[in-house]
């Protein structure tokens, strides 16, 4: 993936199709985040196609998780907080499946059942009682803390009040002034969505490099050169 390429096209649409948005100001002054965002669907790319894993649910879960960021890179330009939390909320509710999956292998876990888990069963009875997940050092505990987190607050009830007296001026405001947008906030979730992705879950999900075809080499070795510091510790 051309990051610089992939990142001035999402521009060039945000202004086409959001050329009003307050938003937009994002989009322009936080490339880091942008190139964050990119790295991580570059990363799944790869993994929908790592047909060698034992986790039968890897790749439709990789797949489902695809489909969650280009819905929050489309959310990110419209700017409004609902519409991104709900991204948020899928996106690390996959990711915590995708854990599961892993730390608490089960014979004839269909993806039906794994996606219909509740969140206690999902994090409380399952992640957090799995003997990988205790075994986790303090700071690899906190980035997948940090995903928990982010979908605990996701599924927090976002209450809606429109104070202004006409409908079309209180849109205004939002797509002007930002009304329900905080950059600050969603660049603090894509960099927690970030550290997990890229550092965390490759040695969660024991990837082997050596496994990797040809293609899938050269996409990781690209992604891995733009990263600071690298990632891939000694698998856990």
């Amino acid at each position: 993936m051309e990051y610089k390429t992939e990142i001035n096209e999402y521009r060039k649409f945000c202004k086409k199709y959001y050329p009003k948005h307050y938003s937009l100001r994002f989009v322009d002054n936080n490339r880091s985040d942008l190139l964050k965002m990119f790295q991580i669907i570059n990363l799944f790319e790869i993994l929908k196609d790592y047909d060698v894993a034992t986790n039968e649910q890897l790749i439709p879960l990789c797949k489902m998780i695809l489909v969650t960021l280009f819905d929050l890179l489309l959310a990110i330009p419209a700017g409004n907080e609902l519409f991104i939390s709900a991204c948020v909320r899928q996106l690390s509710e996959k990711l915590l499946e995708l854990v599961y999956s892993e730390y608490c292998k089960q014979e004839n876990l269909s993806k039906n059942r794994l996606l219909k888990l509740r969140y206690r069963v999902l994090w409380e009875d399952g992640i957090k009682k799995s003997t990988r997940y205790k075994n986790l050092q303090s700071s690899d505990k906190q980035i997948l803390d940090n995903i928990n987190e982010l979908f605990k607050i996701g599924s927090d009830t976002l209450h809606f009040k429109n104070d202004s007296s006409n409908t079309a001026d209180y849109l205004e405001e939002i797509i002007l002034n930002g009304a329900r947008f905080s950059s600050r906030k969603l660049g603090q979730q894509i960099q927690k969505i970030h550290i997990f992705c890229i550092d965390l879950l490759p040695r969660i999900l024991e990837i082997d490099f050596n496994k990797f075809s040809m293609n899938q080499k050269n996409e990781y070795i690209n992604l891995v050169n733009y990263l600071k510091p690298k990632p891939f510790k000694a698998n856990r």
